[in-house]
């Protein structure tokens, strides 16, 4: 969804993409990475209600460390095609 949402914008920052990475020896639990995620797009969306914006994160283990690849599409999708 985030893919087609950002494909449709036409202005040129049309997306924002952060990576949240843990190093090896923090071996976080998957309720601590829900956890810093939840809290990071609470902050990311500013309050907006989930309907309003398109907002994903991919996980990945590379060489024993832990990585959260977040892409956010920069528009209020009621707004979007206004």
């Amino acid at each position: 969804m985030v893919a087609v949402v950002v494909d449709s914008l036409e202005f040129e920052r049309r997306y924002t993409s952060v990576v949240i990475a843990w190093m090896p020896e923090n071996r976080p639990t998957d309720e601590q990475i829900v956890a810093v995620l939840d809290e990071f797009e609470k902050t990311d969306v500013g309050g907006l209600d989930p309907n309003r914006y398109a907002w994903t994160a991919v996980l990945h283990h590379r060489r024993g460390g832990v990585h959260a690849y977040v892409l956010a599409a920069q528009c209020n999708l009621q707004t979007a095609g206004a």
